[in-house]
């Protein structure tokens, strides 16, 4: 026995020996980083016992700090690394503390547990037999959408199709946040219960009158209606669990929650886990929400004082709308009675950078912890900078973003690098106008942080056109909108003006060349579409892959795409999109079917992520969530308005009724609430900088639109002695010279302009922007069918049937009516162009308002003498240069209450749109007056018009009618002769394309090409 105890101790004594040379490379590289740290970190470092809060505020070495404990306990304790779980809130941030600590440690630095809740949670699951697949973000639409698009949904999405998107993304919005605070469809429904109960007394008559005794006031009716809706959306929530289950997937949520439940019903499986691991780490523990809580306290047991070291900073808890929980690192103090150590220096930011988002947090009293941090970095100065933090006013969003590029292609001239700056907004769509004047002045650049729609990337939407022709050759408009590649043969110009003689193309002939095409362009276009056809001849019996592919190769869209990275991953993420697809049996999809599953996705704006920082020398533009543990040498902060910070993700309940607990993780249980999380994502934003910040914000996007007004932190800023910079806005010749293409493609715009009449439809749209109306109106490229505008054509036809009737004396019923929608709807191929199922939706649609029209409307329409149709052709508009301007119209419906007076009408197939549709309906009626009165001759005047708006769900069938001022319709004569005045001066063509999201596929990315070559020149 004494013999087997020596040889034993021996073993053990040349195991240890072993392991003191494996470490001592490791021991001497901690001592030297150890010496480098200041007094609060080493405390961190050292404090290996007992619960550790660690409140490390921006620049103040967090990361290493972490990853020299974890060292520091394997290297004390002698602790397996295996025994160590670091748990943070991204993948970026766990390949980080992976990478620093392999670099400390060797390979041992691949043993520790180092992931993000979710991936943790997964891991359990999958170590403890519960098979896991994460349902995708489509699979979790498509779920929804089959309850929005029944019968049933259309209680609570409306009829509209921006309705059901909305009603789409507010369910699923609602399920996730009630699985954030553990809410189960049960729960949401006991609540609803307790609430429905309390409304006779909550919302009685305070002193009731005669009839309202037992009654309850108007808002407990509107109360009891959010009820119901939320009684909906309850019953659709444990259909989308059912549902999930049945297909054996969880959401994002679920993989947490049901790691949650395993731990809770398998305390075997929990006693291995604790036993496992002996010291948790968790970074950025104010972000954490319940469930991320529960499953880190359900780890860490009753112990009263646990391994683990929480690191944190209350002033950069940003994600409360995700459900973080606020207080949690008072919450570890508190319940473990945690130790605390401060890092009070920052060693990333210069001091004035610091001071500056010190003030900001003192304006709003959101100080608490770190907010005098000690400056320790010594950065030089931006050069051309005379200040380290600026705040920046332009006129309009174009003028910031122009402002921003130039200062950025400047600061690369002085030798800043292009990876060292960073473009930062609350909201990513605000960074498209910077990307597009960064790509003007050629300046390498990526949008990070957000997945990738494809077809919203220009130059793939042109791409994805060609495909939807090669699918479908009958498609309107898909081949007119893919001529306009710029890997197509010719010049924008003639790309467009051949677009115009597609069917000449199409047909292989090549006699009566468009004006402006030469002959050698002309037969280039001719065989690249020709080959294009060929490629459409073996579409529906070939894989889509292989389609999409040969395209690619064939257009040389892919010879053209290598040479633009951000387009090329796209392309990427589209293939791959494609090949992820699968036929109606599960089968290999043929194209038209993967375009079917990509449209879908772009429909409910549903991304892929993966579009990664670039390694090459690039500038970042992100959202300032996404910057969050990201450091730059310049940053600038665009957008800064009132109207896009202070309020940040309010909801006040959006269309369903929250728990109040729920309810506060959305909306910052207050608005004060909200205003203090938003201060704190500034001040994230402001504290990316090491070496110079510019804050900017317009005056006003787009020009048209009233007045912006600064954020509060602006202002804050600006108390607190920051100086404001007010861009002087040169007039457009001075800003861009005059190329000879551009004046050349100018004077045909001009041509057009003049001979082709103006409506008010093409009014409207250049008001929107020039490049729509020029896109739209003037070219009139075709941009493929829209289910809602041939629903809005159809009914026209059949209201205008029903007056028709009418004003003959014959009475037309519902059924008639229907029977005439129904004939000029099937009269559109629907099902052909949209789908069968979208074909009944809209079919359905019409039978249930159309006779709801008939009964509430069409007793009035009889008795006013309601007459359909007033079309009106060249009338003339005299401008002060002495030409003439014709005008256009048609009027659907109008009567005349007595002579010399008409009121006319506009009927819409939508409920009543937000204030920009608003001003341009009521320019239509105003548009109608100015025909009607100046081709009369002032005989007749036209005082009123009504919109007529005839849609389902809320809001029903609405008659608005609005008084027409002579004062209004001379407002409309100056807008029309400032339009002709720009289009002579060919001004508009000087501005980048900014056109509205409504605009169909292909049409801004045409808008874009013809800008970019006119620039080149």
């Amino acid at each position: 026995m004494a013999h087997l105890l020596c040889l034993g101790h021996n073993v053990r004594m040349a195991r240890r020996a072993q392991h003191a040379s494996s470490f001592s490379a490791f021991e001497r590289d901690f001592l030297t980083r150890y010496k480098s740290l200041d007094a609060s970190q080493r405390e961190a470092v050292d404090a290996l016992a007992g619960p550790v809060v660690v409140v490390a505020g921006p620049g103040t070495g967090k990361t290493h700090t972490l990853t020299l404990r974890i060292a520091n306990i394997i290297r004390a304790t002698y602790a397996p690394p295996s025994a160590i779980l670091a748990l943070t809130f991204s993948d970026a941030a766990a390949r980080e503390m992976r990478a620093r600590l392999i670099g400390l440690i060797g390979p041992s630095g691949y043993e520790p547990t180092i992931t993000t809740f979710h991936g943790f949670a997964g891991k359990i699951l999958q170590e403890f037999g519960q098979r896991v697949e994460v349902a995708d973000e489509l699979a979790q639409y498509e779920i929804v959408e089959a309850f929005v698009e029944s019968e049933e949904g259309r209680a609570i999405a409306g009829g509209s199709e921006h309705s059901r998107q909305g009603a789409i993304q507010d369910l699923l919005e609602l399920f996730h946040g009630l699985k954030r605070e553990g809410w189960s469809p049960q729960a949401y429904r006991a609540w609803i219960a307790e609430e429905r109960a309390r409304v006779p007394e909550q919302f009685a008559y305070k002193r009731p009158r005669k009839g309202q005794e037992g009654n309850i006031t108007k808002e407990g009716e509107r109360y009891l209606e959010r009820l119901n809706r939320a009684e909906v959306a309850a019953c659709v929530y444990a259909r989308y669990e059912a549902e999930l289950a049945r297909r054996g997937l969880v959401d994002f949520e679920g993989v947490i929650a049901q790691a949650i439940a395993l731990l809770e019903e398998d305390p075997t499986a929990l006693q291995t886990l604790r036993e496992r691991y002996l010291s948790v780490l968790i970074d950025e523990f104010q972000d954490t929400n319940p469930l991320q809580l529960t499953l880190a306290q359900i780890l860490l047991g009753d112990e009263p004082r646990p391994e683990v070291f929480v690191v944190g900073d209350p002033e950069q808890a940003i994600y409360r709308f995700q459900g973080a929980a606020s207080g949690t690192l008072e919450l570890v103090c508190k319940m473990w009675g945690a130790r605390r150590v401060v890092l009070g220096a920052n060693y990333r930011s210069r001091p004035e950078i610091l001071h500056r988002a010190g003030a900001l947090l003192r304006a709003g009293g959101e100080a608490h912890w770190v907010h005098n941090l000690t400056p320790r970095a010594r950065e030089e100065l931006l050069p051309g900078w005379g200040d380290a933090v600026r705040v920046v006013e332009a006129q309009t969003k174009d003028d910031e973003a122009r402002f921003v590029a130039e200062e950025i292609a400047g600061l690369q001239k002085k030798g800043v690098a292009l990876r060292e700056i960073a473009v930062l907004a609350r909201k990513h769509d605000q960074l498209s106008a910077v990307a597009r004047e960064l790509s003007e002045l050629g300046v390498p650049h990526q949008l990070v942080g957000r997945g990738v729609v494809p077809q919203r990337e220009p130059a793939v939407r042109l791409f994805y056109a060609l495909l939807q022709a090669i699918a479908d050759p009958r498609r309107e408009g898909a081949w007119a909108q893919a001529l306009q590649g710029p890997w197509v043969p010719g010049r924008a110009e003639e790309r467009l003006w051949a677009g115009e003689r597609i069917a000449d193309l199409l047909a292989g002939k090549g006699e009566k060349l468009p004006a402006g095409v030469s002959n050698n362009v002309w037969k280039a276009l001719g065989e690249w579409v020709l080959k294009m056809r060929a490629v459409a001849e073996e579409a529906s019996a070939r894989p889509a892959e292989e389609v999409v592919i040969r395209a690619a190769r064939e257009s040389d869209f892919l010879g053209w795409a290598a040479r633009e990275p951000v387009v090329y991953h796209a392309f990427e993420v589209l293939l791959e999109d494609v090949r992820a697809a699968q036929g109606p049996e599960g089968g290999v999809p043929i194209l038209r079917e993967a375009l079917a599953r990509l449209e879908r996705r772009a429909r409910g704006g549903i991304r892929r992520e993966g579009a990664p920082l670039l390694s090459g020398d690039v500038v970042r533009l992100m959202t300032v969530h996404f910057a969050k543990g990201q450091e730059f040498d310049a940053v600038f902060l665009v957008g800064a308005s009132a109207s896009v910070w202070e309020e940040g993700s309010a909801r006040e309940g959006g269309r369903f009724l929250l728990p109040p607990v729920v309810r506060g993780a959305f909306e910052g249980q207050t608005k004060e609430g909200r205003r203090a999380d938003e201060r704190r994502l500034f001040f994230v934003g402001l504290t990316r900088a090491r070496r110079g910040i510019a804050v900017s914000y317009p005056l006003r996007v787009p020009e048209n639109e009233k007045p912006l007004e600064p954020s509060v932190f602006v202002q804050d800023l600006a108390q607190a002695g920051v100086r404001v910079e007010t861009l002087s806005r040169a007039p457009l010749a001075a800003v861009v010279s005059l190329p000879k293409r551009h004046k050349r493609f100018a004077e045909w715009v001009r041509e057009r302009f003049f001979a082709t009449p103006l409506s008010v439809t093409a009014l409207n749209n250049y008001l929107d922007d020039p490049w729509l109306y020029l896109v739209r109106s003037l070219l009139r490229l075709p941009e493929g069918r829209e289910p809602h505008l041939a629903y809005g054509t159809a009914l026209d036809q059949a209201v205008e049937a029903f007056l028709r009737a009418q004003g003959e004396g014959e009475e037309m019923d519902e059924e008639a009516l229907v029977r005439a929608f129904t004939k000029a709807w099937d009269a559109q191929e629907p099902a052909l162009w949209f789908g069968q199922e979208v074909a009944e939706r809209y079919a359905g649609q019409a039978r249930e308002v159309l006779p709801a029209w008939a009964r509430k409307r069409g007793g009035w329409a009889r008795e006013v003498g309601l007459r359909p149709k007033r079309r009106f052709a060249d009338v003339a508009f005299a401008l002060s240069s002495g030409e003439t301007l014709w005008l256009k119209g048609e009027v659907d419906a109008w009567f005349s209450p007595q002579a010399g007076e008409v009121v006319v009408v506009d009927i819409k197939s939508g409920a009543p749109g937000n204030s920009e549709f608003r001003e341009d309906y009521e320019r239509q009626l105003l548009f109608y007056k100015l025909l009607w009165e100046r081709e009369s001759g002032g005989r007749e005047r036209v005082h009123r018009g009504v919109l007529e708006h005839i849609a389902p769900g809320r809001g029903g069938i609405v008659s608005k009618e609005l008084a027409l001022a002579d004062e209004a319709v001379a407002r409309l004569e100056s807008a029309i002769a400032q339009m002709a005045q720009e289009i002579k001066e060919g001004a508009p063509w000087l501005t980048p394309p900014r056109l509205p999201r409504r605009v169909g596929d292909g049409a801004a990315a045409i808008a874009q090409t013809i800008y970019r070559d006119l620039r080149a020149g």
